[in-house]
């Protein structure tokens, strides 16, 4: 494999990378099932004959994640004395299920997340993320709270086109607002002392309503486990790049592993 030409100037930090400092809000809100397989279908299956994989949506909750990173850094030797940036982000999750196919039958693998849109304020980040995991980063402006005591409001905007007609102009518009709705006071249902009390329990939650994992086999069962003693988010993306001479073609294209480790964890609420 040839070696990267590195461009003088280029805003392309090196892999892998660190986020320091991260304060992360987490929101479920309900989707439509049919609609996130096809969304899965049409991005990750389209070539499951040859890839040996396809995925299958586990829940229709979607998990909406609000998160400020304040200090973010290349792991890489030459990377890492560059300097760091910082950045805001809205990255929604899909819950999937991974099959392998051994033989001629299908095969339950593990859990995995499924990222399909992803909206950052920081143009490093978002082209880093898209050249070198595919990962579908857009650019957006952000209002998140600083502290958790503070998370009463949430918003995310980015820029589109409003509908799909030939005037219509490209320009930013609000995307995501969340607004605490006062209620008679509450008791809170847990605190979270570790990464791994949390991610069990938001599997717990969104699979609460399900019966596909009900006849898993162990190796489902075991990368489970593997993946959560780990704290380690295992997730999926479609790397492609469009060709140049005809525009509904792609010179390069594949599925790509994008992995999401969490190193500390400080508390949460769940």
């Amino acid at each position: 494999m040839a070696n990267y030409v590195e461009y003088g100037g280029q805003i392309v930090m090196q892999p892998p990378f660190k986020l320091l400092g991260c304060m992360l809000y987490g929101f479920f809100f309900d989707g439509d099932k049919n609609k996130l397989q096809k969304l899965l279908d049409n991005r990750l299956n389209f070539a499951s004959e040859q890839t040996k994989r396809k995925y299958t949506v586990l829940t229709d909750d979607v998990l909406a994640t609000f998160a400020t990173t304040p200090k973010a850094v290349s792991l890489d030797p030459v990377g890492s004395k560059m300097g760091y940036t910082v950045e805001d982000e809205l990255v929604l999750w899909i819950l999937t299920l991974e099959s392998i196919k051994i033989g001629n039958t299908w095969q339950a693998n593990r859990i995995i997340y499924y990222i399909p849109y992803i909206f950052v304020n920081n143009i490093l980040t978002a082209v880093a993320g898209r050249e070198i995991y595919g990962i579908p980063k857009t650019m957006g402006t952000f209002l998140i709270p600083k502290q958790p005591k503070d998370a009463a409001y949430f918003r995310a905007s980015t820029s589109g086109f409003r509908t799909f007609e030939a005037d219509s102009i490209f320009e930013e518009y609000p995307l995501f607002v969340l607004e605490e709705v006062k209620q008679q006071e509450k008791d809170i249902a847990k605190m979270w002392s570790s990464s791994k009390d949390a991610l069990l329990d938001l599997r717990k939650i969104v699979t609460r309503k399900e019966t596909i994992l009900k006849e898993l086999d162990l190796r489902l069962c075991f990368n489970g486990v593997r993946d959560l003693l780990a704290a380690r988010l295992p997730s999926v993306m479609l790397k492609q790049f469009r060709g140049i001479d005809h525009s509904k073609t792609s010179c390069y294209q594949k599925l790509v592993e994008a992995p999401f480790s969490i190193n500390a964890f400080h508390g949460g609420v769940g």
